[in-house]
């Protein structure tokens, strides 16, 4: 009987151990689900990239044709308005390509894939190591990364009205962050 005992054990956790797995077929639909997926939001990136490229060239376009006879403030912040939108359009670009990754690095992580990859990085005092992450789960954190990077970054709108007599002289406005002739100079000037 005492034999008989360990191997009714046995029998008893090989046992749970088949119903507690997930079946092969969930898997492999997984890992086709996901794979259809990381293809669709690439060609919508795609897509996507390639409506913003034509439309901002023809909105721009259409913002200098229709501000003709308005003033060059009106002019300058149409074009700032649009040239925000643009920047806006290509963060959720990238947000979708990131979308995109990360569905691929769910379906190499649904199949398994046992190679490490080591990856390390750094910018000036501050340094990361990854060390010993299967392909999937690497592709799934950089994807995160560009994700939450998109997602969270600011985009100022920077307008700097044209003031006084400049505002109907120059169609450039000067920029305060740019240096012109007169800052070099006190720039150069010994105290």
């Amino acid at each position: 009987m005492s034999t008989s005992a360990p191997a009714h054990r046995d029998l008893e956790t090989s046992g749970a151990r088949r119903e507690n797995t997930i079946p092969a077929w969930l898997f492999n639909l997984g890992f086709c689900v996901a794979l259809l997926l990381a293809i669709a939001c690439l060609a919508g990136g795609a897509w996507y990239l390639y409506q913003f490229q034509k439309g901002s060239q023809k909105a721009i376009s259409a913002v200098l044709a229709s501000n003709k006879d308005t003033s060059q403030g009106t002019q300058v912040l149409s074009l700032t308005a649009q040239m925000y939108m643009a920047r806006i359009l290509l963060h959720s670009c990238a947000i979708t390509c990131g979308m995109a990754f990360g569905f691929l690095g769910f379906a190499l992580f649904l199949i398994g894939i046992k190679s490490d990859m080591d990856a390390e990085g750094g910018k000036g005092d501050y340094k990361l190591k990854i060390a010993r992450l299967s392909p999937g789960a690497m592709i799934l954190v950089c994807s995160m990364i560009l994700i939450g990077y998109c997602a969270v970054a600011t985009l100022p709108f920077d307008f700097k009205q044209p003031t006084g007599a400049s505002a109907g002289k120059s169609a450039e406005t000067p920029r305060p962050d740019l240096p012109d002739d007169k800052a070099d100079a006190v720039a150069k000037k010994p105290l």
